[in-house]
């Protein structure tokens, strides 16, 4: 259970990241 909760987080921390850089990207050219 550890393992897969650590997975997760990972997972939900790079959409984080990810969907933060897109939005200032497109922040940016605007």
């Amino acid at each position: 259970m550890e393992k897969y909760i650590s997975i997760v987080i990972i997972i939900a921390c790079g959409l984080i990241g990810v969907s933060s850089g897109l939005f200032i990207k497109k922040h940016r050219k605007k």
